[in-house]
């Protein structure tokens, strides 16, 4: 688990990914991440939400049978999964930590 201590010198110099950066809570945290902690790079992913809204998805058996898993867990939010979630971002985008938000 990561200790915020200062939240700020999580941030100093590396590059940083903000999933959702466009919506409210993603600007704030971007124009504050920008002001206060100087990163290296932003990497901002945002998707136009009334277009996404009405899209299809395919989703399988396999993600069907994790959210079902996560909402028996009685873990809604913080949960096990959501740590694996954010290792699994991290990896992927080769950032040094990936935090996930809901807003």
């Amino acid at each position: 688990m990561l200790s915020m201590g200062n939240p700020t010198s999580l941030f100093a110099d590396p590059s940083v990914l903000v999933t959702g950066g466009t919506g409210s809570f993603g600007r704030r945290f971007t124009q504050n991440l920008l002001a206060l902690a100087r990163p290296s790079k932003v990497i901002v992913f945002s998707r136009d939400e009334l277009v996404s809204r009405y899209g299809t998805q395919w989703i399988d058996e396999e993600a069907v049978v994790e959210v079902t898993a996560v909402l028996r867990s009685g873990w809604l939010a913080q949960s096990p999964a959501v740590e694996r979630f954010e290792g699994k971002v991290a990896e992927v985008t080769g950032a040094r930590y990936a935090v996930a938000v809901s807003g």
